[in-house]
C-alpha cells in the first residue's frame, strides 16, 4: 500500500474551524471593497439626484411685483430696510433669496439673505434689514434665486434707480 494513505489528515473540527475563519475573512475582503464601490456610486447617485422641488435652476425665474406700473422695491434710510414683493414665475419653488446691494456711501457690496420660501406662481413680501448708515441710500441691487441651496446664478436680476419707500 502506498505510504499517502498512511498519513494522518486534518481532524474534522480543526477542518471546520478552518472554514469558517476563512469564510469570514473573506467576507471582510469583499465587505471593504464593496463599501468603497458603494460610497462612490451614492456619489455620483447624489449629483445627478434632481432636486424635488421642481426643475432646479432652470426652472427658477422671478420678478419683481408691479402695480400701476411701480415697482414694489424700495429701500427705507429710517428702518433700514430693504422692501420688496418677489414673485416665482418659473416651475420650481424658490428656497430662498440672495441679494447683493450697493449704496451710494460705499463701493463694497453688502449680501443680504432672504430665508423665505416663494412657492411656484406665489409671490412673497421681503423686508430685508441693511447696514444704512454704511450704505446710504441703496443705489444697486443684484437679486439670485436659491433653489435647493444652490444660487441660480443664471436667473439672477439687477436693479438699479432704486426708489425710497
Amino acid at each position: 500500500m502506498p505510504r499517502i494513505f498512511n498519513k494522518r489528515a486534518v481532524s474534522p473540527l480543526v477542518a471546520t474551524i478552518l472554514l469558517i475563519l476563512f469564510a469570514i475573512a473573506l467576507g471582510a475582503i469583499v465587505m471593504n471593497v464593496g463599501k468603497d464601490y458603494i460610497s462612490k456610486k451614492g456619489v455620483e447617485f447624489e449629483q445627478k439626484k434632481p432636486i424635488a422641488n421642481g426643475n432646479g435652476c432652470d426652472g427658477a425665474a422671478f420678478k419683481i411685483v408691479s402695480i400701476a406700473g411701480q415697482r414694489q422695491l424700495c429701500y427705507s434710510l429710517s428702518d433700514s430696510d430693504l422692501e420688496m414683493v418677489v414673485e416665482s414665475v418659473g416651475s420650481s419653488t424658490i428656497s430662498s433669496l440672495k441679494i447683493f446691494v450697493m449704496g451710494e456711501n460705499t463701493k463694497e457690496p453688502e449680501t443680504l439673505f432672504c430665508d423665505k420660501e416663494i412657492p411656484k406662481a406665489e409671490a412673497n413680501f421681503f423686508k430685508e434689514p441693511y447696514n444704512s448708515e454704511e450704505l446710504g441710500a441703496i443705489k444697486y441691487a443684484k437679486i439670485t434665486p436659491v433653489v435647493g441651496g444652490k444660487p441660480c446664478s443664471s436667473a439672477a436680476q439687477e436693479f438699479t434707480d432704486i426708489p425710497a419707500c
